[in-house]
C-alpha cells in the first residue's frame, strides 16, 4: 500500500452505526432486497446465510452490519 502524499488526506473509514439503548431485541430478521439466496461474510469473518430473501442477525455485530448495508431492510416488528 502506498503512503499518502503530504497534501493528501488518508481515506476515512465508514461511520459506525451506534446501537442505542432502545436497540431491538435479537435475533432480528432483515429482508434482502437484491437476492433470495446468498451467503454474506461480515467484517469479522462470520457467515450469514440468506434464505428465501431473509437473514437473521443474532449478535450486535451482525445487526450493525445488516442495518448499515444498503441491500437489507429490517422486517417490521
Amino acid at each position: 500500500m502506498n503512503k499518502p502524499k503530504p497534501d493528501e488526506q488518508p481515506p476515512v473509514a465508514a461511520a459506525k452505526v451506534e446501537l442505542s439503548s432502545k436497540s431491538p431485541s435479537l435475533p432480528r430478521t432483515f429482508f434482502d432486497k437484491v437476492y433470495t439466496s446468498r451467503t454474506l461474510i461480515t467484517p469479522k469473518g462470520q457467515g450469514l446465510p440468506v434464505a428465501k430473501g431473509q437473514v437473521a442477525a443474532t449478535t450486535a455485530d451482525q445487526y450493525e452490519f445488516l442495518y448499515s448495508h444498503p441491500d437489507f431492510e429490517p422486517v417490521p416488528e
